[in-house]
């Protein structure tokens, strides 16, 4: 019953982020979320954060970073990762797309160039 209380709080607690910007034009997406805890995952844009309040363990694939208040984190696209908080901590976060595996050519010259900004 434990488990259960403990995973509805989890559920509760992740409806209650708020995002303050995302821009279809734009390759970011920042948000402020109280969080417990955000289970094992990756996504393809760089993962950037600020700890603005509580402490927070961010796991990677062999290796624990224990966070405080004032500490910033960068995560690579593709990293496997996992926040966990021993209460509920409160996160400046962000998702910015740099580059993509897409390349656009550019009419004028012909020339296929490496996206940097692009909606991938």
């Amino acid at each position: 019953m434990t488990n259960l209380l403990s995973y509805a709080i989890i559920i509760d607690m992740m409806k209650r982020e708020y995002e303050i910007i995302s821009h279809a034009e734009t390759n970011f997406k920042v948000f402020v979320v109280n969080l417990l805890y955000r289970a094992p995952h990756i996504h393809k844009d760089f993962e950037l954060g600020l700890v603005l309040d509580g402490n927070i363990s961010i796991l990677l694939p062999g290796q624990t970073l224990l966070l405080q208040p004032g500490d910033f984190w960068l995560i690579n696209p593709f990293q496997s990762h996992e926040i966990k908080a021993e209460k509920p901590a409160l996160l400046l976060a962000g998702l910015i797309r740099l580059f993509c595996s897409v390349l656009s050519r550019d009419r004028s010259s012909g020339i296929y160039i490496l996206c940097s900004v692009c909606q991938c």
